[in-house]
Formats: structure tokens, sequence, C-alpha cells
């Protein structure tokens, strides 16, 4: 595991902010995200933002996309619905690596300080 820390340098974090910047973007704001599917539907949305939704509501959700919005959502969000958690969990990683990398040395050098200090005493 450390090693992975290792090979993840800042130009993988920043490539990782983009791809997630950028996936954001596409699933949230664009026509064939979100957006796309609210203009389809006239404002109705997909199940990711329902929170305790029971069957019924499941079923009443579905059925206010109509066979248009139904098609839009297999066709262009669950395709979206994959990549994006990739891109999420690639940018959080990439930028944990970095600081894990950042405290490591920090930590290094705190340690060779105190024997320094320890040993000119």
């Amino acid at each position: 595991m450390s090693n992975l820390f290792k090979k993840v340098t800042l130009t993988h974090a920043i490539i990782f902010t983009i791809l997630f910047a950028a996936s954001f973007t596409v699933i949230n704001y664009s026509g064939i995200g979100v957006a796309g599917l609210l203009n389809i539907t006239g404002g109705a949305s997909v199940l990711d933002f329902e929170r305790g939704y029971s069957i019924v509501k499941a079923q009443n959700v579905l059925a206010s996309l109509g066979t248009e919005g139904q098609e839009f959502y297999l066709a262009k969000l669950i395709p979206l619905d994959y990549i994006f958690p990739l891109t999420y969990m690639l940018f959080y990683s990439g930028w944990i690596a970095i600081r894990c990398n950042i405290l490591l040395i920090g930590v290094l050098l705190i340690v060779f300080l105190v024997r320094h200090f320890k040993q000119r005493q």
C-alpha cells in the first residue's frame, strides 16, 4: 500500500481532479446528464436524489419519467453512473495519497530533528 502512495504524484492528483470535475459537470449539467433528463421529463428526476422512498414512491418516480425519460435514463445516465464513482474515487484517493506522502515526510523530518537534537545534548 505504501508503494502505491509513493507512486501517486501531484500530477496524478491534478489529472484525477480534472477527470472528476469533468464527470461531475457532465452528469449534473450537460444534455446527456440529469439536466437532459429534466428537460425531457419536465422536471421529474431519478431515484438517486430521493431519500427514504418506498416501493410505491419508486414506482411513481419511474412512471413519472415516461417512456422517453426511462429510455434516456437507461441509455445515458446509467453509463455515467458507472464513470462518476470511479472518477470520484480516483480524485479522493489521489489527494489522500499526496497528503499521506506529505505527512510521512513531515513525520520523518520531526524524527530526524528529534534524534539530531538529542545527539547534540
